[in-house]
């Protein structure tokens, strides 16, 4: 269902929109540039000599998703992240921009793991789940009850209604820039990134360091779960999304509770557990969750005094 997801908020964001809203990509290891992101009409230039670039719907859509993006090779996925981080592509000598957009991309993890450089340009992600038995009857009814209204081939994205167009999306943007994140809440979000990567032997990138995190006395601390140490992007991502949140709660501030809220869908894909850890947790979003609250419980408050992260 995550394909259907991404379809239904694709819908909900094209009411009275123009030019090019959804464009999509699914990976495959064979797939080259010219077939996903950009390349030349070859039968244009063979039969009249002209040159004519093809660009491929993703690049100029202002909603993108990229279908199981492990699945690209290592060349399409460098393709991608001068694309998301840099906001256009070069081709024959040329400069092609994408507009304002969202992306999206989702991912099977038994078909393995995506390049870091290009996860860390994703905001934020989440996991989902095989549904329950009550979820599943959910699914098959709404599928049904599609079927009916739309007196065809059961889909649920044809029921969506459109709710906003990239325009108001574009104001509501503008607006949340003027949520205030006070001084102590950019503190306490920088101290729930750097929980998950500070470390007494001053560590860089840790896979070229051989660090004694079972000898050391913070061995319980969160540092000590980490192979792979979240980016510095996680400071702005987190934030982001906490004013994104104070915003959707009609609040014109930041508070404790939107960072708490954001941090696993920010850190979660940003940092590599090490392997013994995760053997022992379903998933890094409940590891990071059940930290964070551990966290709460004991540095925040400690017998109903302040504790240090409060002092």
């Amino acid at each position: 269902g995550k394909s259907t997801l991404v379809r239904l908020i694709a819908r909900g964001l094209s009411k009275d929109s123009s030019g090019m809203i959804f464009g999509m990509a699914i990976g495959a290891p064979e797939k080259t540039l010219q077939k996903v992101l950009i390349s030349t009409n070859i039968v244009k230039l063979l039969s009249t000599g002209e040159e004519e670039i093809v660009v491929r719907p993703i690049v100029m859509a202002r909603i993108k998703f990229i279908n199981e993006i492990n699945r690209f090779s290592k060349s399409i996925q460098d393709a991608l992240l001068s694309l998301l981080e840099e906001g256009y592509l070069e081709y024959g000598g040329k400069i092609f921009r994408t507009p304002e957009y969202l992306c999206f991309a989702d991912m099977n993890p038994f078909r393995g793991d995506m390049d870091r450089a290009l996860k860390a340009r994703f905001l934020g992600s989440c996991y989902i789940d095989l549904p329950d038995l009550s979820g599943s009857k959910k699914i098959i009814d709404s599928l049904i009850a599609s079927e009916v209204e739309t007196q065809s081939y059961p889909d649920l994205v044809k029921t969506m209604p459109r709710v906003l167009s990239i325009a108001e999306l574009l104001e509501i943007w503008d607006d949340v820039v003027n949520v205030k994140i006070p001084e102590d809440v950019r503190i306490f979000s920088l101290m729930i990134v750097s929980m998950f990567r500070v470390c007494k032997y001053k560590r860089g990138i840790i896979g070229y360091m051989r660090l004694k995190c079972t000898e050391c006395e913070y061995s319980n601390e969160p540092c000590s779960f980490v192979q792979e140490p979240p980016d510095e992007r996680a400071n702005l991502a987190l934030l982001l999304y906490a004013r994104a949140r104070a915003w959707l709660h009609k609040r014109d501030y930041v508070d404790y509770s939107d960072v708490t809220w954001a941090a696993p869908y920010i850190l979660a894909h940003r940092l590599e557990l090490k392997p013994l850890v995760k053997s022992r947790v379903p998933n890094p979003w409940v590891l990071i969750k059940q930290t964070i609250r551990e966290v709460i419980e004991t540095k925040w408050i400690t017998d109903g005094e302040l504790g240090d992260w409060a002092e």
